[in-house]
């Protein structure tokens, strides 16, 4: 037994309901004609290669562990035997989301493929995986290893095991740099931070939840993309930093943090090889913001270049462990939506949706998600919230309010 991952430590801390049935997963199509053998055969090479698809997270007395299990295609593999779902899409969307609920994670069954056969026609697989064994990037690994086992070709070379990235950070919190970079995450003004306040005190489950968004015009996005590449910035990083201030401007704060995400592939603890790694990997760190009349990137700039360390020093050193929690989190989705597009020989992308892949009875760790997006040329803010919590007239005005200061940004840097 190991010790979980930073970030499986900070998801197990935000203390899902039902916590079992919380997925990831991806719908394909396939050639017809495959076997049941040359799928298992598949399916046996990717869980042998990836400990992650095969361990077991268990809650004890002495907290979380994690097991890995003996590589076994016949644990995962499913075929569903429904003639009748062909060219019936809602069918096997209700079949697909009954799936959902079937991981036994505390049992190792973390990783679960589903055949669809269609006769002479393509069929289709599904993917599913329990999301704390990896992450949204990880989940586009699947697809690639699934990919080449099926086709028979050589896979690529193993990168580190998720229990080597552990026992390096367990090395790195230990160490001198580590020492510095808490100094830099303690140093913000955590004195300050405040949440945002709810608008009510109703049910904040899964099915309360709604998303409402507002873009920017195509010439201000190109404008702003000019502007932010002549001084080193992200427009990402701007459209954030208009978020957080719009904020703090509706409910007179002096200061949030925001939690944000990072797939740390690159900068590892100990330089560990990780880049094709399956697991949970996900960097997420808070960006303290102060509220300010004009944009400054000071508070995106003190983050340190090691994002990684924020949770490998709160759950493997302790020394950040009475900061505050946030309820606001942000997540570039544009560059998720290009990293996630790994279109294989063998397999296709289905466009078919997968329901489900939660417990409905399940709330949200942050009660504002944020999420920034490129679309047909339209920087787009995105904010999703439970109606139990906010009023839409509350989003709106963040919405309006956060592209009002992008658009002024964009003039102040085009000057």
């Amino acid at each position: 037994m190991t010790r979980l991952l930073p970030t499986q430590y900070r998801w197990t801390r935000m203390d899902f309901g039902e916590w079992r049935h919380f997925n990831l997963g991806t719908l394909f199509t396939v050639p017809a004609g495959l076997s049941d053998g040359t799928l298992a055969r598949a399916v046996q090479r990717v869980v042998e290669r990836n400990p992650a698809l095969r361990t077991a997270y268990r809650h004890g007395a002495a907290g979380w562990s994690a097991e890995v299990r003996p590589a076994d295609a016949g644990t995962v593999v499913r075929k569903a035997e429904l003639p009748g779902y062909q060219g019936r899409a809602g069918a096997m969307e209700d079949e697909i989301a009954r799936l959902q609920g079937t991981l036994r994670p505390d049992e190792g069954e973390v990783f679960r493929v589903v055949h669809f056969p269609f006769g002479d026609e393509p069929g289709r697989l599904l993917a599913t995986v329990h999301h704390l064994t990896l992450d949204g990037f990880s989940m586009g690994l699947v697809g690639g290893e699934l990919d080449r086992a099926l086709r028979d070709r050589e896979p690529g070379p193993l990168c580190a095991a998720p229990a080597d990235y552990v026992a390096a950070v367990e090395k790195w919190a230990a160490s001198d740099e580590a020492a510095q970079d808490a100094g830099r995450w303690l140093d913000r003004p955590w004195d300050r931070v405040a949440n945002p306040p709810t608008d009510l005190d109703g049910d904040a489950t899964l099915p309360t939840m709604r998303i409402d968004s507002g873009e920017l015009e195509a010439d201000v996005t190109a404008a702003l993309t000019a502007a932010c590449r002549k001084a080193a910035l992200r427009p990402s990083d701007v459209l954030l930093d208009a978020a957080a201030q719009a904020v703090m401007a509706r409910w007179d704060l002096p200061a949030v943090a925001v939690d944000a995400y990072h797939i740390g592939r690159h900068l590892t603890p100990m330089g560990i090889d990780v880049i094709d790694t399956i697991g949970y990997l996900q960097n997420t760190f808070p960006i303290v913001f102060t509220a300010r009349d004009r944009f400054d990137p000071a508070d995106v700039r003190a983050v340190p270049d090691r994002m990684f360390g924020f949770d490998a020093l709160r759950f493997f050193s302790g020394r950040l462990d009475d900061l505050p929690a946030t309820t606001l989190r942000y997540n570039f989705r544009g560059h998720m939506g290009r990293l996630n597009s790994r279109p294989g020989a063998y397999l296709g992308e289905a466009d078919q949706p997968i329901r489900r892949r939660r417990a409905q009875g399940q709330t949200e760790a942050y009660t504002l998600m944020l999420e920034g997006d490129v679309i047909d040329g339209r920087l787009v803010l995105h904010i999703k919230y439970s109606t139990g919590q906010y009023e839409p007239d509350s989003i709106a005005g963040l919405l309006a309010g956060a592209l009002d200061r992008v658009r002024a940004t964009t003039r102040e840097l085009a000057c």
